[in-house]
Formats: structure tokens, sequence, C-alpha cells
């Protein structure tokens, strides 16, 4: 019998695990690297935005961010290029939907050897079908995938199940009387 209450206590310990301990896991901080540009006379950024097969794509705005406010944006044309101007040195972070990609701009003359003269930006044109919960904005649905409502519902579900297996399991061993149907 002693078996059987430790079996359920870990049972239920695992689930709780699974209820509590996944969105802590998930939520751990992650170092982002950023990119170094040079920048052109009077502070300008170009660059191009692609999709997955190397093609323009065309009539996407382009922005840039400095403490999370936007500074400037630009459109790419048909040939897919972009040209930002009066950007200053120093971080920023570039936006094209929902990606945002950390980058250090730099005037000529203190960049480092490592900076990039043009920026690339490919667009994922990932097509996802059916609904989406609160990622869902004008521009449609969020291309991280699940958003954190899905998520706590799934690990909910799951650990509802995994307790009440749990449970049942342990009432079967325990002797109790199968009522017949």
């Amino acid at each position: 019998m002693k078996f059987h209450s430790v079996r359920s206590s870990v049972c239920i310990a695992l689930s709780m695990v699974m209820l509590v301990g996944s969105p802590v896991i998930a939520a751990e901080a992650v170092a982002v690297r950023s990119t170094d540009y040079l920048l052109g006379q009077k502070g300008v950024l170009v660059g191009n935005v692609v999709n997955q097969q190397g093609q323009p794509a065309a009539g996407l705005p382009v922005q840039v961010l400095h403490d999370g406010r936007v500074v400037a944006t630009a459109y790419s044309n048909e040939k897919g290029e972009f040209a930002v101007e009066s950007l200053r040195h120093g971080t920023h972070t570039v936006q094209l939907g929902e990606s945002l990609h950390p980058v250090r701009f730099w005037s000529n003359a203190s960049a480092p050897p490592s900076a990039v003269k043009r920026m690339a930006i490919v667009v994922d044109e990932e097509v996802v079908r059916g609904q989406c919960g609160e990622s869902c904005g004008e521009g449609g649905c969020s291309p991280r995938g699940m958003n954190w409502g899905t998520a706590c519902g799934i690990l909910l579900i799951g650990g509802a199940v995994a307790t009440t297996l749990a449970l049942t399991l342990d009432d079967q061993k325990s002797g109790a009387a199968v009522a017949s149907p």
C-alpha cells in the first residue's frame, strides 16, 4: 500500500511540474547578438528584402527602432531595395513585420572592420492556416507559432490528464471493486 501512495505522490508531483515548470523553463533569457552595420553619408542604411528563394520582396515596411520607438521607416521597392535615412550611430532594432533584428550602427570613422555595408533581410513566407489566438493583429497571425495562451492551455490539459491517470491507476491497483456494466 505504501508503494501505491509513493507512486501517486510522484505522479502528482510530475503533473505539477508539467503545469508550472514548463513556462518557467521556456522563459529563460537568451543572449541576442547584434550585427554591426556601417552607415553611409548622412546616416543612410541601405539593404535588400528577399524571400527564402532569394527573390525581391517589394512594398514591405522596414522600421528602425531606438529604445522601443520607431525613428525611421522605409519601404522596399520592386527590386527589394530600401534606404533608411538620418540614422545615428549606436544600438537600434530593425523590424520587418514580427521579425526584430538587434543592430549597431557605426559611422565610417569609428566602424570596426567587421561592419557590414548593406543589410539583407530574408522574409519568412510561412503560411499559417486555421485559427490563432491573441497573436493575431491587423497583419495576420504571428509567425512565432504558439502563443502563451495556447501553451498554457495545453499544459493545463496535459497536467489534468496526467493527474487523472495517476489517481485512476492507483485505484485499480489498490483492490477497489470494479462496477459491472
